[in-house]
């Protein structure tokens, strides 16, 4: 059942709200660095809730990314390190780390330019004090 999903996951543009919270990280721990997320372009909500999910993940091209609403809501260990991400064609950040208690991670080379919603983005990232003002 599982790796039906994924297939399903890979294959699409846009990934489904809370594909990964609670306990599923732990199952896709070893191998999450390496899919290839390319075609993405919504990644809303993604790690929604995934409280014990910290996989490397800074290999992903998310370039085609428009949405990262609340990508690593509620993630709150998740702490590695996205600073080469290219998101120059998101949107939406509103709340991508919101309660993600533990990221600390330098993004400020990311191009945001085209974002229209950066509301709440840190909200209560609590440790997160990286300069963001390039």
């Amino acid at each position: 059942h599982f790796q039906c999903l994924l297939s399903q996951l890979l294959s699409t543009k846009t990934f489904p709200t809370e594909a990964f919270n609670r306990d599923i990280s732990k199952d896709i721990s070893n191998w999450i660095s390496n899919w290839d997320v390319s075609r993405g372009t919504n990644f809303g909500s993604m790690f929604y809730n995934a409280r014990a999910f910290n996989q490397a993940i800074s290999n992903w091209d998310v370039s085609s990314g428009t949405n990262f609403a609340f990508m690593f809501d509620h993630a709150n260990v998740f702490n590695q390190n996205i600073t080469n991400w290219d998101v120059s064609s998101g949107t939406d950040f509103s709340g991508m780390f919101y309660n993600a208690t533990d990221f600390n991670q330098a993004i400020s080379n990311w191009d945001v330019s085209s974002g229209t919603d950066f509301g709440h983005m840190f909200n209560t990232a609590k440790i997160f004090n990286q300069d963001i003002s390039n």
